[in-house]
């Protein structure tokens, strides 16, 4: 797995996200940010992000979907209480980044 944040001091994490196209199927890359905005959930999803995390108030659901991966367990079929779902996008959740 990898945790990607998209403002590094040496490039972007968006570069990054493009690199991991090539990863192993099953690998799972996250990205977590401080700029949970819809145009940028959009691109790390479209560059191949399993799912999007915000800095600001969502390290606890990012420490129990690591937590739940590494259990074995499907994201799909997530214990019951799990908050997140995973491949989410910003229309589906109440958890919509700001506009």
């Amino acid at each position: 797995m990898a945790i990607v944040d998209l403002y590094l001091a040496d490039g972007s994490g968006f570069g990054v996200l493009k690199q991991c196209q090539q990863r192993r199927p099953g690998q799972k890359v996250v990205v977590l940010t401080g700029y949970f905005h819809e145009n940028i959930v959009g691109k790390c999803l479209a560059l191949g992000a399993d799912d999007v995390f915000d800095k600001t108030g969502e390290l606890e659901d990012l420490v129990e979907y690591c937590r739940v991966l590494a259990a074995g367990l499907d994201l799909a079929a997530a214990p019951a209480g799990w908050a997140i779902e995973p491949f989410r996008r910003p229309a589906d959740t109440s958890r919509s980044p700001a506009p």
